[in-house]
């Protein structure tokens, strides 16, 4: 798929190990669905942006106070690590992407890579997807053909937007760059990896799609904006009119053709359009799920209320053991027939039991007291974490319900 001519028509100064590790990638890219020439631009087009035109291995963490200012403006304290690789690489990473502070954490999880991994984490999860146990041995992908597998994992996750040409590889910078591929925001260093997209697109002779007239998930722009305003006026709830085609946004277009008797794709195509946008478009009729309750939704057969349910039945056990089948009838843990909202007395009484706790630990000196007392008082814990239980599954049940009410999911 690639050659050495190829790659160094497209980075002249490529690392060799790197040139070499991409020639023979052919089954890595097809393991991780990077079979298309747009994907494989896309791709290509990243780690250049990443590795400097394939030419870095490890972040040179070697800067002057200057640049320090314009790459981390939030972090003050860095400027005097200027031309101090190794402290600086530990005060701008640690305490975050789990690197643990006052650790060499920031410096052993710096950017490596074709893909620039960096943080524990990232190092962490990448190992685990590619079978090295890079977090132990961080040096590792500094192997070019570990490197590749890596970047080739990361970069797979948002491969599939790859086919929709331009707008597709802005979604797929913001996912790596960003962690989020819908962002309002122009990824980070984006002049830069659209000069990459449109070298690579030429030396792999990847067409770009022409632009259609069908909008769906992952869109974004002036087009999609009008859509959300549109639905919005029509009552199909969809979140904030960003110009983001979302889940929200997807579901409300679900849920407009449903309603008006068109084909349910989710998309935005010109019949979805054309009905959008017609007077004779039917709004969300508000029928009965304004004043819904969870007890309708539950005879509907909602599996999120269902769930709820087996939440705070499991709860209600916890409390049951705990504290027996009176206490938690007093709770409103275990409720009376068909009450809408629990017995509010379970507030005070878990705030009283946590206080009873509190009290009871400050009078225990030493951790083997501590700890038979916490043996000798299991059952209050099994009442506290029952109530945090209990709590989950309401709050479940209720944002369930939110959501139904709003027509944000009229599914069930």
């Amino acid at each position: 798929m690639l050659t050495a001519e190829i790659i160094r028509a497209l980075a002249p100064r490529a690392h060799q190990d790197y040139v070499d590790a991409l020639v023979n990638g052919g089954p890595v890219f097809e393991q991780y669905g990077i079979t298309t020439p747009l994907r494989l631009a896309a791709f290509m087009a990243t780690i250049c942006h990443e590795a400097g035109g394939l030419s870095i291995v490890r972040e040179n963490m070697n800067y002057t106070a200057a640049r320090i200012k314009q790459v981390w403006p939030t972090r003050p304290q860095a400027v005097k690590f200027a031309g101090k690789p190794r402290e600086l690489a530990n005060c701008v990473y640690n305490g975050r992407m789990g690197n643990a502070v006052g650790s060499d954490d920031g410096w052993n999880f710096r950017g490596a890579g074709l893909i620039q991994l960096t943080g524990r984490d990232s190092f962490r999860a990448a190992g685990l997807a590619i079978g090295v146990n890079l977090e132990s041995q961080p040096e590792l992908i500094e192997d070019a053909a570990i490197s590749l597998r890596a970047a080739c994992w990361e970069f797979s996750r948002f491969a599939a937007l790859c086919d929709k040409g331009d707008k597709g590889f802005r979604s797929v910078c913001n996912g790596i760059n960003r962690g989020n591929a819908f962002s309002a925001l122009d990824p980070i260093g984006w002049a830069d990896r659209q000069v990459w997209y449109a070298r690579a697109c030429r030396v792999l002779a990847a067409d770009t799609p022409a632009e259609d007239d069908i909008l769906n998930f992952g869109d974004q722009g002036a087009l999609v904006k009008a859509a959300q305003v549109r639905l919005t006026e029509l009552g199909y709830a969809n979140g904030a009119a960003d110009g983001i085609f979302g889940s929200l946004t997807r579901s409300a277009v679900l849920t407009f053709q449903a309603e008006n008797g068109l084909t349910i794709d989710g998309e935005i195509g010109p019949v979805t359009r054309a009905a959008l946008n017609a007077a004779t478009a039917k709004p969300l009729p508000l029928s009965d799920r304004k004043t819904a309750t969870i007890a309708d939704l539950r005879d509907a057969g909602s599996t999120t209320i269902a769930l709820g349910d087996k939440i705070k039945t499991l709860a209600a056990t916890a409390v049951t053991v705990g504290g027996g089948a009176g206490a938690a009838q007093q709770t409103g843990v275990i409720a009376p027939p068909a009450p809408a909202l629990p017995d509010p007395a379970i507030i005070p009484f878990a705030d009283g039991t946590l206080k009873e706790l509190t009290a009871l630990r400050t009078i225990t000196n030493g951790f083997a007291d501590i700890l038979s007392w916490a043996v000798s008082h299991w059952w209050l814990a099994l009442i506290v974490g029952g109530f945090f239980a209990w709590k989950w599954g309401r709050d479940i049940q209720w944002r369930r319900l939110l959501q139904h009410n709003l027509g944000l999911n009229l599914s069930r």
